[in-house]
């Protein structure tokens, strides 16, 4: 299902946390508060910089040129996604969970992640 951000904003702001199969293909999630959300089969194209993530999950996602600079990442689950010209720069990842996330069809580890950051 295609949404625009201010779509995706309103059902945010009415508290909803768990997605499937959602598409937002551009706009701003910068400084929001997506903590303990759940992503699954999503295709995202946005600025999540500075954005609260902690105990949230992206499963099997579609994150390529995503920017998550400065996000809290903490206690936050990614397994199974496109990471492909995503950008962590500065993000915090204490006790991130990362597992088969792939970058142009290699599969990466923590340690890549690392130095995306």
């Amino acid at each position: 299902m295609e949404l625009t951000i201010d779509q995706f904003k309103e059902l945010l702001e009415a508290g909803e946390k768990t997605f499937s199969g959602i598409e937002v293909e551009e706009g701003s999630l910068q400084n929001y508060n997506l903590s303990g959300c759940t992503f699954v089969k999503c295709f995202f194209a946005l600025d999540f910089s500075k954005t609260n993530l902690k105990d949230s999950k992206f499963i099997n996602s579609n994150l390529k040129t995503c920017n998550f600079t400065e996000a809290d990442l903490t206690d936050s689950e990614w397994i199974g996604n496109m990471l492909c010209s995503a950008v962590f720069n500065g993000a915090k990842r204490d006790n991130m969970h990362f597992v088969g996330n792939y970058y142009h069809s290699v599969i990466l580890e923590i340690k890549d992640l690392e130095k995306m950051i």
